[in-house]
């Protein structure tokens, strides 16, 4: 963004947003521009967008925003997974949690406003044991949702995924149900363009198993291949002994102006 970088057009001073420059006779866009300041060459323009805010935390913020167009990203905690063990037979089932859903948009604000941004939570894993079908149904949690609110003409949130589930149906057999992806909600006149709306449904995985060992891996977010770890469905593993947790991930937020 060109900060502080200013031309007249009709008397007014108007901001600059993109600079270009003839190369070939063609127009590249100028992505730094620096200027002479006392034998030192001075950044005085930056085509990238500039870093408003970023987390990784659950909780909300709230945040100051000028008027301009901002690329917002939002993805959802991780779903957690679960585990059940049959004592009869020592088998064991797994599934995994949903992943965070996730988008990232351009959007306009016409004048400032103060935004209030949530990161969402993970959700929790769970295991424990069964030995007949009366053994019930076993959840994880599910992860919270991502948002943005008081951005002028938008609506826009990220869900969490859901929490994976199994339920006993005899001594050893249970039905296995995986988490699914959080949804998705994009709309208002504010939006300029939709860059990411889950393209993947990034589906984890269930299995049944007597091994003896088992990693805590989860369900990764294909979705957001700048780190797929941002929103990562959570997983229950076995270390031999006993069931090992692994919640789902904390969602994720970021805010850029173009």
């Amino acid at each position: 963004m060109a900060k502080n970088t200013l031309i007249g057009v009709s008397s007014t001073a108007k901001k600059v947003t993109k600079i270009y420059v003839g190369v070939s006779n063609l127009a590249k866009k100028v992505k730094k521009g620096y200027i002479g300041v006392g034998g030192v060459a001075k950044l005085f323009y930056t085509g990238d967008p500039v870093l408003i805010f970023e987390t990784q935390t659950a909780g909300s913020t709230t945040l100051s925003l000028s008027a301009g167009t901002y690329e917002i990203t939002l993805i959802g905690g991780g779903g957690g997974g679960v585990a059940r063990r049959s004592t009869v037979t020592g088998g064991k089932h797994y599934a995994q949690g949903g992943v965070g859903g996730t988008l990232q948009i351009l959007a306009k604000l016409t004048a400032a406003a103060s935004v209030t941004v949530t990161c969402g939570g993970y959700g929790s894993s769970a295991a424990d044991t069964f030995s007949s079908a009366s053994g019930g149904t076993t959840s994880g949690t599910a992860g919270g949702a991502s948002t943005i609110t008081g951005f002028t003409n938008l609506t826009a949130s990220a869900g969490g995924g859901t929490g994976a589930s199994i339920r006993a149906t005899s001594t050893s057999g249970a039905n296995r149900t995986v988490g699914t992806i959080g949804t998705v909600n994009i709309s208002g006149s504010a939006l300029q363009e939709t860059l990411i709306n889950n393209p993947s449904a990034c589906t984890p995985s269930q299995a049944t198993s007597t091994a003896t060992t088992r990693a805590v891996n989860g369900r990764v977010n294909d979705n957001w291949p700048e780190d797929t770890t941002r929103g990562k469905g959570g997983d229950v593993g076995w270390n031999g002994t006993s069931f090992l947790k692994g919640t789902g991930a904390t969602g994720f937020v970021r805010i850029r102006q173009m």
